[in-house]
């Protein structure tokens, strides 16, 4: 039951801004192509196909049923001290910035959600401080194992992560929720919102 609680908390964590990686890879870049076109005489040139439309995102989410109207949030670019707060909210400001890169937070977990479709992602994009140490292996036989020692690196943000209520980080996530459309948007998805990243 233990491992359960901290592997959810550590999806709302990592995907804070992302919540929900599986969404995303099912929308993004998905247009449908236009039919083809018949084959129009040799004197006659074909109309070009209209452009499409822009429908708004998808899956929005939708506000929650007697929450008060939040306050309006400042652009992405004015926005890191209530990004600082909201994640010092979680689980204190010492625990925040030993564990996470607070410093453009919401850009961080974007392109962090984006990345898996690239061929690499650059750890100084990361929105969460690198692990200390270097991973070990273990030669054994023909092969090599995990050294136990990879393990105990990860304790203490283990322990970060399951000091975090899954509510509060999902709170913090929905207040935020408009700084990291802007993102998506920066990136250049202009259809899909942040509910959805995760999902392609």
């Amino acid at each position: 039951m233990q491992r359960r609680h901290l592997a959810l908390i550590a999806g709302l964590l990592v995907a804070i801004a992302g919540a929900g990686t599986t969404l995303w890879w099912m929308y993004r870049g998905k247009v449908v192509p236009p039919p083809p076109v018949a084959q129009a005489p040799a004197e006659t040139v074909p109309a070009p196909a209209a452009a499409p439309v822009d429908s708004g995102p998808k899956h929005p989410l939708e506000p929650m049923a007697g929450a008060s109207e939040p306050q309006p949030l400042p652009g992405l670019a004015d926005a890191e001290a209530v990004v600082h707060e909201a994640l010092a909210s979680l689980a204190g400001r010492t625990a925040v910035m030993t564990f996470l890169q607070a410093d453009g937070f919401v850009r961080r977990v974007v392109v962090t959600v984006d990345n898996p479709a690239r061929p690499m992602a650059a750890s100084r994009l990361w929105p969460v401080q690198p692990t200390p140490g270097r991973f070990q292996p273990l030669a054994a036989g023909d092969g090599e194992l995990i050294a136990a020692d990879n393990a105990r690196r990860y304790a203490p943000f283990v322990a970060f992560v399951a000091s975090v209520e899954p509510s509060r980080a999902a709170a913090v996530y929905r207040r935020l929720y408009p700084l990291f459309q802007q993102a998506y948007a920066e990136l250049g998805y202009r259809r899909g919102t942040s509910t959805t990243a995760s999902s392609r």
